[in-house]
């Protein structure tokens, strides 16, 4: 009878072990709940040539360049917005080195200094347009001015760059107010139907100057958009409302021990 009950244990174990034996690596290690650090640019310039120093939408190159070999040399993955969307909704595994590089606006020097740099490190990022600046063909660069991208910029920046809307001539002020605050919902749809044309209906938005209210988002909804991004310093992880992605700021006072303590986030 001992000599049964010994058989017995040692039959449970030996299940046991082969079911532990069999069990995917991934389940153990399947991580859902990381943050996600999405970084926000604007205008990138040269020190020797940047006359905006008081603008904290205005980065110096070489401080850009100093962020992105970081995120290279430690292993970061910038993801794409397929793979955020695929990540929020629970079907995707990110490492847990994860940033989403964005830019707003879309401006020239984004073709000039940013793409060649996120190329040579194999970077994905994000660019937010406001379509009615773009022009048919490229403008001269001039440091001392804003210039924004053309179309066959656009058009070259794709193996980096997915695209994303930032209105039309919505990218602005009424009576002090951000636009897509004060502006009829008529107005609104018709501007993001009009942008959404230019840019191949993307579902993605980024809101100018981080300004929205509850009406906003049901007009983002009613546009068919799935995501929208702030301004609001925060990580984002499952479980987010979609139209109130945060996002950093990445201004010239940041210095790189700053930079790093934000990405680990």
């Amino acid at each position: 009878m001992r000599l049964l009950k010994v058989a017995s244990v040692l039959l449970v174990l030996s299940c046991s072990l082969l079911f532990f034996s069999h069990t995917p690596a991934k389940a153990v290690e399947r991580n859902e709940s990381i943050n996600i650090p999405i970084l926000l640019y604007h205008h990138i310039l040269k020190k020797s040539e940047n006359t905006f120093t008081k603008d904290s939408a205005v980065i110096d190159l070489e401080s850009f360049e100093e962020q992105m070999k970081y995120l290279h040399d430690e292993g970061y993955h910038t993801a794409t917005i397929s793979e955020l969307d695929a990540y929020l909704h629970g079907g995707k595994e990110l490492p847990q080195k994860t940033v989403m590089i964005t830019f707003d606006d879309g401006l020239k020097t984004n073709y000039l200094y940013a793409y060649p740099i996120l190329k040579k490190y194999g970077f994905k990022a994000v660019n937010f347009i406001i379509t009615s600046r773009v022009s048919d063909t490229p403008v001269p660069f001039n440091p001392k001015k804003l210039q924004f991208l053309s179309w066959p910029e656009i058009n070259e920046m794709r193996d980096v760059f997915e695209y994303g809307n930032h209105t039309n001539e919505l990218h602005g002020t009424v009576d002090g107010t951000p636009a897509l605050l004060k502006e009829s919902d008529q107005v609104i749809l018709q501007d993001l139907e009009t942008s959404g044309k230019l840019l191949n209906h993307p579902d993605y938005f980024a809101y100018p100057f981080g300004a929205y209210n509850s009406r906003t988002i049901e007009l983002l909804k009613m546009a068919g958009f799935k995501y929208a991004f702030t301004t609001k310093a925060e990580t984002v992880k499952i479980g987010d409302n979609p139209y109130e992605l945060g996002r950093f700021p990445i201004t010239p006072n940041i210095t790189l021990n700053e930079f790093k303590t934000l990405v680990a986030k």
